[in-house]
Parts: C-alpha cells; sequence; structure tokens
C-alpha cells in the first residue's frame, strides 16, 4: 500500500467513525426533542422502599406535624433508646432519635410501621460507648414522603 492510499483508508474510516457519531448522537437527541427541536422533561424518579428517606435530605422548613417521643429512657447497657409515633398513618416513614449535647450530635435511625392511625417508631437506641456522660437532648424525627415531623425536645441524663 502507497502512502497515499494509506492516508485516504485512514481518512475515509475516521469519516465513518464520525457519520455513525453523528448519527448515534442525532438519534438520541431527536429521541429527547419534541420534533420541534424543544427538548422533553425528563422525570425524576420518585423515591422507593428500598431507599429510604434520609433525615438529612428532609426539607429544611418547619415541620410539618408534629411527632410524640413516648418513651426515653437508659438501655440494659447504659445507652439511651427511645420509641414514639405520630398521627396518620403513612408508609415508607424513617424514625430518628436525636441526641445532642453541646455540638456533639448522635443519631439512631429505624423504620416506621403505619397501623391504622399512627405511625410507630421503636427500637430506636444509641449505645453507651456513643455518648458522654452528662445531659443530652433528645428529639424524635420521623420522615415520610410527605412530611416532616418533630418532637419536643426533652432531656435524659447519662451517668
Amino acid at each position: 500500500m502507497t502512502p497515499a492510499t494509506a492516508r485516504w483508508t485512514a481518512l475515509a474510516a475516521v469519516a465513518a467513525v464520525l457519520l455513525v457519531l453523528g448519527v448515534a448522537l442525532g438519534f438520541s437527541w431527536r429521541s429527547l426533542s419534541d420534533g420541534a427541536g424543544a427538548q422533553k422533561p425528563v422525570p425524576f424518579p420518585a423515591p422507593t422502599e428500598a431507599s429510604p428517606l434520609n433525615p438529612s435530605d428532609a426539607p429544611t422548613a418547619e415541620p410539618l406535624g408534629e411527632a410524640t417521643l413516648s418513651y426515653l429512657g437508659l438501655a440494659a447497657d447504659g445507652g439511651v433508646e427511645a420509641g414514639g409515633f405520630a398521627q396518620g398513618p403513612e408508609e415508607g416513614a424513617l424514625c430518628t432519635l436525636v441526641l445532642r449535647q453541646g455540638s456533639d450530635e448522635r443519631r439512631a435511625d429505624g423504620e416506621g410501621s403505619a397501623d391504622a392511625t399512627t405511625i410507630q417508631c421503636g427500637a430506636l437506641a444509641v449505645a453507651r460507648d456513643q455518648l458522654a456522660s452528662g445531659v443530652w437532648t433528645a428529639q424524635l424525627i420521623i420522615v415520610t414522603p410527605s412530611r416532616l415531623l418533630e418532637s419536643a425536645p426533652t432531656t435524659i441524663e447519662v451517668p
């Protein structure tokens, strides 16, 4: 093969690759447009039960309801355990016990269970080795697909 033929062969190969890429990109662009060149909105996937909500992803606005911290006490290991509920049944709730002491914060998460009238949160515990001795402020936060619920803060002393 002469150098001129090799150059033309390489040029033809590059042109073929560009043509294939252009068709592929043109096809994908047309598939996202309405035919007049405007793009269609791409739907944002809704949360699923397989990916529970994270309280840090909750809206930063004021809570949309009230949760009740119905039990707060010391566990057998000296840690803190809690439970609570909120009115209005709703599937997919994430319950979080938040303990604060000064700038320290500890969290325990669990899935909420809905019954006929409420969301129940139980078995939320922070182990003793995660807590310094002293007074901690406790709060129950429940995040559902449509609501952010918070209990009034209350205190507990860890020996």
